[in-house]
């Protein structure tokens, strides 16, 4: 119900997906993210963040749009590696991201809520891919990373 509540909030308050590269200045406008109290609490995994919204409280959002290789029980080391290296650049972005939105698509089935991401108005999804930390994904068979 909590979340039903916040995602209402955020799509009524005009949420809208943010262009790349259409940041206005030092700070960018408040975004309903923002507007609602919420905030990134931390950076889970590379495709996973940890958010604090006052009318919903902690969860954890599976971010859409792509996939990371795994920290938490990983294939191989390779794996491994690849995946630390794609959350410390996630958390390097989030530090230094001068505004935060997110677009809520629901829930997966293990409770996550899921979005996309926009720190500035740049697609993290997009520029996780474009920088070889990750793959485009929409659900379905995932990439087996120590092939």
């Amino acid at each position: 119900m909590r979340y039903a509540a916040l995602l209402s909030m955020v799509v009524l308050t005009g949420c809208v997906a943010p262009q790349p590269g259409t940041d206005t200045g030092p700070r960018a406008e408040t975004t309903a993210f923002e507007e609602a109290g919420c905030r990134i609490r931390r950076v889970v995994d590379g495709d996973t963040i940890s958010i604090f919204c006052p009318d919903t409280g902690s969860r954890n959002l599976r971010l859409t749009g792509y996939d990371t290789p795994e920290t938490y029980k990983p294939k191989c080391r390779s794996e491994r590696a690849r995946g630390e290296a794609a959350s410390r650049r996630l958390t390097a972005l989030v530090r230094q991201a001068r505004s935060v939105d997110v677009r809520f698509s629901g829930t997966d089935r293990y409770g996550r809520l899921l979005g996309r991401l926009y720190l500035d108005r740049t697609d993290i999804a997009r520029l996780m891919v474009s920088e070889g930390h990750a793959v485009p994904y929409n659900g379905g068979r995932r990439r087996n990373w120590c092939a």
